[in-house]
């Protein structure tokens, strides 16, 4: 009779029958443990997307971090204590290796991942529930092309040199289109390969120093970090000031880092970034969020920022579908199961559709002087995994 009349008393009070369960939301990778800023502004967006929601109607969100060292093992140990630790997603990883790694565990135990790096292709075939927030390499390019071509008009005896970290699976990529492009529109391409992690300068200078200013325009592929420290050293070694430098993969933290236009203070260099997502999009909802951003944390956002904003909004929509239930902490296999029926579009143009696919439609070209930064162009495209 007791328990009659509580649970009566629950009803129309309007209390819950049930605890309201944990929807753990799990941060990772190695970048943003290595540079402390990057991580905040991962960590930032996130807490932008609970932020105005806190305690949702029958569940709470709560954000764990597990950064790690950059190596696949660390990755693939961290992937395994977040299953152990129950999370119900996991958003993050920095390299394609790390997320390989990763994908090894998932296997058996498949958690619901959305990357902010590496192109999702063939070799994740098996889980589809492993998503990227970065467009296919292919895409980026052609995206590209009109400003390269703008840039680079065809010219008797015209040379490209290529700097390219070959131990990262992206640069390399990207290497093989671009090398294609320029061979097609008359160019000479010389290159110069280098592991990212054991960049040798003095190497570069031997080989390649007393070539640079005879080139019409230099491609870094490579992350961000040693992209900036190359444009440096190649104004150092005499790069034209009308020859652009093309930082042309994606390098999501570059363009936000205050330390890059340190770098380029009091420089005669003009380099170029390609973007699929930018803070200078006129989008409404983009620029809401640099606002509340702004307000909150005084200080910019990165692009990081607003990919992970996006993925934690996904994830929280999708959870919304989840019916009332008395289990303290969401599961995977529950989210992922709402996660595969859930439409969302994101404020960076990403849209998040049924069966995991993800379509992109933005693209942008930041132009970086010591003066400043500014977009050269607007949001086209359109392309889906």
């Amino acid at each position: 009779m007791k328990i009659a009349v509580i649970v009566l008393l629950l009803i129309v009070s309007g209390g819950p029958l049930f605890a309201t369960p944990i929807l753990n939301i799990c941060l990772t990778g190695s970048t943003e443990g290595i540079i402390p800023t990057y991580g905040e502004a991962f960590k930032n967006g996130a807490e932008m997307a609970i932020a105005p929601t806190g305690k949702a109607t029958h569940f709470t969100p709560q954000i764990k971090t597990y950064f790690y060292e950059a190596t696949p093992l660390a990755s693939a140990r961290a992937t395994k204590k977040m299953v152990e630790d129950k999370c119900a997603v996991i958003i993050g990883y920095s390299t394609m290796n790390e997320l390989l790694a990763a994908q090894q565990v998932l296997r058996d135990t498949p958690v619901p991942v959305i990357s902010i790096y590496g192109e999702v292709d063939e070799r994740f075939r098996e889980t589809p529930f492993i998503m990227t927030l970065e467009p296919p390499i292919a895409y980026l390019v052609d995206q590209f092309k009109p400003t390269l071509k703008s840039l680079l008009p065809a010219r008797p005896g015209a040379k490209a040199l290529l700097l390219t970290a070959v131990d990262q699976e992206g640069p390399v990529k990207y290497k093989a289109i671009y090398a294609k492009w320029l061979t097609e529109n008359g160019f000479a391409v010389d290159t110069f390969d280098f592991l990212e992690r054991t960049l040798d300068v003095e190497i570069l200078r031997r080989e390649r120093g007393t070539s640079i200013p005879n080139y019409q325009a230099i491609f870094l592929l490579s992350r961000s970090v040693n992209a900036s420290n190359l444009s440096d050293i190649l104004v150092e070694l005499g790069a034209k000031p009308n020859a652009p430098v093309l930082i042309a993969t994606k390098n999501l933290g570059s363009s936000q880092l205050p330390a890059y236009l340190d770098r380029l203070k009091h420089k005669d260099v003009s380099v170029y970034f390609p973007r699929y997502n930018c803070t200078t999009d006129a989008n409404a909802g983009y620029q809401d969020f640099v606002r509340r951003y702004r307000a909150r944390y005084s200080r910019e956002p990165m692009i990081v920022s607003a990919d992970t904003y996006d993925a934690l909004n996904y994830v929280l929509t999708s959870a919304k579908r989840l019916p009332q239930s008395s289990e303290k902490v969401i599961s995977a296999k529950a989210l992922q199961r709402a996660m595969k029926l859930t439409k969302f579009k994101g404020i960076t143009r990403t849209e998040f559709g049924e069966n995991f696919r993800i379509s992109y439609s933005g693209h942008f070209v930041i132009h970086v002087t010591k003066n400043g930064y500014r977009d050269v162009t607007g949001h086209a495209g359109r392309a889906a995994r």
